[in-house]
């Protein structure tokens, strides 16, 4: 059943014409690539001038601060308690993994492991998964011991770009145009092959049991049905500037561009399909709308909310018979109205 839902959705989507609404956040970045959101802060690796910056996604007016830097290219982010892990590409000859307290006033940095090239960094529990480039392979490390060494935990058929943990889950983005996955919680896993022909997977990130793949060279975020054994992607957005970093926000989904120097966002959570319902009893006019709506069929004061067709609520207000809604001010396109009770109806504006 939830597939006809959303598969009706999707063609009322298609139909209106409709694509994601990109949300520039900040433009006050140089060359982001890692993302990790903790609370209402989002932390950005900055790797161009070797820093780690954070902006408060909460204020729409806020501008990014500079929380550490003299890094060297700053690529991914990871949280474990209050440390935040850094995979740093060059160091010296080498690159390593640092981190830094972000609860701390003057944060400093503290060098954790040393000796490979990470690509890709995400935790589990009290380990640290990254790649090691060059060797074509997943390694791990215990952060809790002193000066750990590194555990081999599968090996690739070519570079690592990009890990994610999602539930005992290990997703791994390859050079080599796939997505893997393996069970972190088995001894030896076993890789198992989600999907092939991705152009540089750089940036994954779990959603609502789809998993979200940003392909950097083709210049788009793309989704699939991990559990799928034949996945098709699906194009949640294009025409970006390298997308190289993801972090979930509930139904949002921030990204950076790499060389396009921003920091976007989009609303990727629809209403909720089972809210879908038609009813005879109530109806908008007219419809398609130019500059109001009038719905009839009220028996009483009802609160009401009016969604974009991406589910991103522009309008509420209370309705009530007779009443008209300025739609004066809305971008042509589709809409949903949906009423206290649950009933969402359909409309247009010219």
């Amino acid at each position: 059943m939830k597939y006809y839902y959303f598969l009706t959705l999707v063609l009322l989507l298609c139909f209106a014409g409709v694509s994601a609404q990109v949300v520039e956040v900040t433009t006050e970045v140089i060359n982001p690539k890692g993302l990790l959101l903790h609370g209402n802060e989002l932390y950005i690796a900055e790797s161009g001038p070797g820093r780690i910056s954070k902006i408060d996604i909460s204020d729409p007016n806020a501008m990014p601060s500079i929380v550490i830097d003299g890094l060297n290219e700053p690529r991914e982010l990871a949280l474990i308690g209050d440390d935040l892990y850094i995979a740093e590409w060059f160091f010296s000859a080498n690159g390593r993994i640092s981190k830094f307290d972000i609860t701390a006033t003057n944060p400093s940095v503290v060098e954790v492991f040393s000796g490979i090239v990470p690509s890709g960094l995400t935790a589990s529990g009290d380990f640290l998964f990254f790649g090691d480039t060059g060797n074509d392979k997943i390694v791990k490390i215990d952060v809790t011991v002193p000066n750990p060494s590194a555990i081999d935990v599968v090996n690739l058929s070519s570079n690592p770009e990009s890990l994610f943990v999602h539930e005992n889950t290990l997703y791994i983005g390859e050079s080599g145009q796939k997505v893997s996955k393996i069970d972190v919680t088995v001894p030896n896993p076993v890789l198992t092959e989600i999907i092939t022909g991705v152009a540089s997977p750089r940036s994954l990130a779990i959603f609502d049991d789809e998993l979200y793949i940003g392909e950097s060279t083709m210049a788009r975020i793309i989704k699939i049905d991990p559990e799928d054994t034949n996945p098709t992607p699906i194009v949640v957005v294009e025409d970006l500037v390298n997308p190289e970093g993801m972090a979930f926000n509930q139904g949002e989904l921030y990204f950076s561009e790499f060389l396009g120097n921003r920091i976007s966002k989009f609303v990727v959570e629809p209403l909720s399909v089972n809210s879908f319902e038609k009813s005879s009893t109530f109806t908008i006019y007219p419809n398609p709308a130019d500059d109001y709506i009038t719905v009839s069929g009220l028996k009483r004061p009802t609160k009401y909310y009016i969604f974009s067709a991406i589910g991103m609520k522009v309008y509420s207000g209370y309705l009530s018979k007779n009443i008209k809604i300025d739609t004066t001010s809305l971008l042509s396109g589709l809409y949903f109205l949906e009423l206290e009770d649950g009933i969402v109806l359909k409309f247009i504006k010219n």
